[in-house]
């Protein structure tokens, strides 16, 4: 253990690029060789993420869980610590549970998240579903100031916008305190100001973040490049929306069930169903033919299938409210059809009335090769 130990601290303390577990086959831009997407470069604090050809590289990371949230697809969820933090606390159903940045005032039991911008309003709900009576968090502004993680202060900001339309203000289930409340019953039970009590809290949350440092096994697995997987926050989202009213869901995430749409000019290739990260699009069989399905409930609207469409026929637009059902639906339904050129049988919408395949149609822009006649 001891070697451990001082291996974990000799790769902290290096300057070299940190060996942390991405899963790079979700990633949109390897999965489209394109350059769609720079979420976890945009919010990491450090701009210590690149993408450089087949995987993600992470040259310095102070931990912060960032990307991970901004992440749509789950790339870096290995790197998302407060939520694994809040997952473990929740099994203790806890009846008063405080929440804090790694710089606020030391709570005795309280969860220390590397920054307020990793608890997302899924996780929050999560927690008062899961048997805790009321949810605390301390966040003092000036201590974002000059802090590292200036990119979370937005994610948080917004989270407490989301989190103020499901619980106002006088809601008892959640409050938000900018400073220690010294008359509330949790607060005088929780919080040990004396020396030996500060020192407590300290050792006993070290040497738990020290167990679970040393606890955790590398976990080695091969995922093909096109393998499907559900990020953290779009499962935390599925619970969200199984558990909580439809009105308070409309209210945190207006639209909140959008999917892709799709026009008579699909071809039923089948690239958006393989592409696509998160396993929303399928290509089922159906009565006539074959059908294009998507779940709304598991796509997160990265606009991997439109940039890759070959016939352009898909289209994302987050400005169209979409409130459907939260179950399977279908976007185009294909039949099989016989070209009248090529006599060559394909899919094609139900409601296309052309009987000409897309091999034809394209053929007939370039000119035909004319052969003399040999004598």
């Amino acid at each position: 253990m001891l070697d451990r130990l001082l291996h974990l601290f000799e790769d902290a303390d290096s300057g070299e690029q940190v060996n942390l577990k991405v899963w790079n086959h979700l990633c949109l831009n390897i999965r489209s060789g394109k350059k769609l997407c720079r979420a976890c470069e945009d919010s990491c604090p450090v701009q210590g993420i690149k993408q450089t050809g087949k995987e993600v590289q992470i040259s310095d990371c102070i931990s912060c869980g960032l990307c991970a949230v901004a992440c749509p697809t789950g790339v870096l969820d290995q790197l998302w610590g407060g939520f694994v933090r809040v997952i473990n606390v929740s099994r203790d159903r806890r009846p008063y549970i405080w929440l804090t940045c790694h710089r606020a005032a030391p709570i005795n039991d309280a969860v220390r998240l590397n920054c307020l911008g990793e608890l997302t309003p899924e996780l929050v709900f999560y927690l008062l579903c899961q048997g805790s009576r009321k949810v605390n968090i301390l966040y003092q502004p000036e201590l974002c100031q000059d802090c590292r993680c200036q990119t979370g202060r937005s994610n948080w900001i917004n989270t407490l916008e989301k989190l103020g339309c499901i619980y106002p203000a006088d809601t008892d289930c959640l409050q938000v305190y900018c400073d220690l409340p010294e008359n509330t019953p949790e607060t005088k039970l929780s919080v040990d100001y004396s020396r030996r009590g500060m020192l407590r809290a300290l050792s006993g949350e070290a040497r738990r973040i020290m167990d679970e440092l040393l606890s955790q096994q590398p976990e080695e697995h091969s995922y093909h490049r096109f393998s499907q997987s559900l990020s953290l926050r779009r499962k935390l989202f599925r619970y969200v929306i199984s558990h909580l009213e439809p009105e308070k869901v409309k209210l945190m995430e207006p639209g909140y069930l959008r999917h892709p749409e799709i026009d008579e000019r699909c071809t039923f290739c089948g690239s958006c169903s393989i592409l696509c990260a998160s396993g929303a699009m399928k290509m089922e069989k159906s009565e006539t033919g074959i059908s294009l399905t998507v779940d709304p409930t598991a796509c997160n609207m990265c606009g991997l299938c439109a940039a890759t469409c070959p016939a352009q026929a898909i289209k994302v637009d987050w400005t169209i409210p979409n409130d459907g059902p939260a179950h399977r639906i279908s976007l185009a339904q294909g039949e099989l059809k016989t070209c009248t050129l090529c006599h060559q049988s394909y899919l094609a919408n139900i409601s296309q009335n052309q009987t000409i395949c897309p091999g034809c149609i394209t053929s007939q822009c370039k000119p035909k090769l004319i052969w003399p006649e040999i004598p």
